[in-house]
């Protein structure tokens, strides 16, 4: 409705209206919603928290702040950086790219969007081991589903660019590849980034977050200046990795888990070589095909990449708890 209203008026405001309408109407649906399948929130007697309880909601709440101001902040900057230093040219066919990951990377985040609440039922009711091995579960799926977009992005990526916008929009294949592991590296976080969600767990390493944000700002500027384009996409992927990837296996391990971080860090590394495997072969078939017509090498190369990454992943993970879970799993699901 949004996109029809847009195209009807041709006017960016009236979208902006037509959006907030929207986005108010879904609220007040949701708030009558609740109100009439839980009566008891519309219960007018005053109830006060225990002092505890209200010190620790306050914390965390204060913690999750200084996340999101972190996180806006390190999104936000990088395309100022990239438009005061290079121009806005290249924000624009920045832009194409990441239009095309963040599509895929929604796809990925609706299976963690159920974690939350099944989760937060988990660690109040079950044992913390559990709840550990229901995480790994989750995260070898996640890489699973990374893996082969990973592979598709790489050698789909410039092709779909080049048939969609022409040759003119296609940035360096050294981008493509720095763009690609920063999508796999926030891929691979959703699921610990829904858990954390769950169990609350912001307070512990909200100054390293805003440290890393720091740290993004001051590499980025320094390494555009020397290496262009790849060098803000490099400063980013280091705060990617050291706040969404050790940081977060940290916290989850110690703080919710109470587990040792070997079984982390031994599945990352697996997971790694694993990945870059994949990566490195779907590339080197898909540039040697000998298909001269540019559809039909799309069409071929979409092939090896639903194939491929696939069938590495099968290859190498066949033998480990968490593939037969998921096998037992599916048989489960197929067989209602």
């Amino acid at each position: 409705a949004k996109i029809a209203f847009l195209i009807y008026t041709k006017s960016y405001f009236y979208f902006l209206a037509v959006k907030i309408f929207f986005s108010l109407a879904e609220n007040f649906y949701i708030s009558k919603t609740a109100s009439r399948r839980y009566p008891f929130l519309n219960d007018p007697e005053k109830h006060k928290l225990p002092n505890e309880l209200r010190k620790t909601i306050t914390s965390n709440t204060k913690a999750l702040i200084l996340h999101y101001f972190a996180l806006y902040f390190v999104n936000s900057t990088d395309n100022l950086i990239i438009s005061h230093y290079l121009g806005i040219t290249y924000v624009g066919f920045l832009v194409n790219y990441q239009m095309i990951f963040q599509a895929i990377l929604s796809f990925i985040s609706q299976f963690s969007t159920g974690i939350i609440a099944g989760f937060g039922n988990l660690l109040a009711l079950e044992s913390k081991e559990k709840a550990a091995d229901t995480y790994y579960s989750a995260f070898f799926i996640s890489f699973l589903i990374c893996n082969f977009a990973a592979a598709s992005l790489l050698n789909l990526t410039q092709p779909f660019i080049k048939l969609w916008l022409g040759t003119k929009a296609i940035l360096p294949f050294s981008v493509l590849v720095l763009l690609v592991a920063d999508f796999t590296v926030l891929g691979m976080t959703v699921v610990g980034g829904s858990i954390r969600s769950s169990a609350g767990a912001f307070k512990h390493d909200r100054y390293f977050h805003l440290f890393a944000a720091l740290i993004n700002l001051v590499v980025s500027i320094a390494l555009v200046q020397k290496l262009g384009l790849p060098g803000v996409i490099i400063g980013t992927l280091i705060y990617r990795i050291s706040e969404w990837y050790f940081a977060l296996g940290i916290i989850l391990h110690k703080h919710v888990f109470n587990a040792p971080l070997a079984r982390y860090f031994k599945t990352s590394l697996k997971f790694f070589l694993i990945f870059v495997f994949t990566q490195f072969a779907s590339y080197n078939i898909c540039n040697k095909l000998p298909i001269a017509d540019e559809y039909a090498l799309f069409a071929a190369i979409l092939g090896v990449c639903l194939i491929l990454p696939n069938l590495i992943s099968v290859l190498f993970l066949h033998k480990t708890p968490e593939f037969k879970d998921l096998i037992t799993r599916f048989k489960y699901l197929t067989a209602k």
